[in-house]
């Protein structure tokens, strides 16, 4: 297989991956720690990110083991993305 097309392919499943990601943050955030739209969204990029400002976490024992999820996958995601 062409280097340019499977480049591209793993690229392709890394967006998709991250698009995926994403949004099971912000629900499992909202669903979970009962945040606000807006305060599941910065804390679901703050997380992938490992920014981590500290001023809104999970304080739930579930809270935390989705966060230890979205962490694990969120970066795995990136990074495959960035080897591609």
């Amino acid at each position: 297989m062409d280097s340019l097309t499977d480049s591209r392919r793993q690229l392709r499943i890394a967006l998709i991956a991250i698009a995926v990601v994403i949004p099971t943050g912000v629900i499992g955030f909202i669903l979970i720690e009962k945040m606000s739209f807006f305060d599941a969204i910065w804390t679901t990029i703050i997380t992938i990110s490992t920014i981590g400002y500290g001023d809104i976490y999970a304080e739930t024992a579930m809270g935390r083991i989705f966060t230890i999820f979205l962490v694990i996958f969120g970066l795995g995601s990136f990074a495959y993305g960035l080897q591609a």
